[in-house]
């Protein structure tokens, strides 16, 4: 049986994931909803342009799908390289919450 803190740790950089991931989606459809956010990725403002759902879909719920998959699918300790990979994206994610966190503010205080 395998022991439910190692399963644990090797999952924890993809639960971050998760979280990072959903959000900013979250936050940049808020952002875009309130019209003072610019969707920079143009795949996904066409896609927010046909259809909010639809943008929720692809940003949120898909890839939130596609990491729980591979959650799931992860039954071997991951390679370091792999985990390289998890943490830069992590890192990259944690910029873009900031990122978020600082619009909001300048946001709220232009309002105010």
């Amino acid at each position: 049986m395998e022991n439910l803190v190692e399963r644990s740790n090797r999952h924890d950089g993809l639960i971050l994931l998760i979280f990072l991931n959903a959000f900013d989606g979250i936050a940049t459809y808020v952002g875009l909803r309130l019209g003072f956010y610019i969707e920079l990725n143009k795949f996904l403002d066409l896609v927010y342009e046909y259809s909010s759902s639809m943008f929720i879909i692809v940003k949120i719920i898909i890839p939130t799908l596609i990491l729980l998959i591979l959650m799931e699918k992860i039954k071997v300790k991951i390679s370091k390289f792999t985990k390289m990979l998890i943490c830069l994206t992590n890192i990259i994610y944690i910029g873009i919450f900031i990122y978020h966190v600082c619009l909001y503010i300048l946001a709220i205080s232009l309002a105010v």
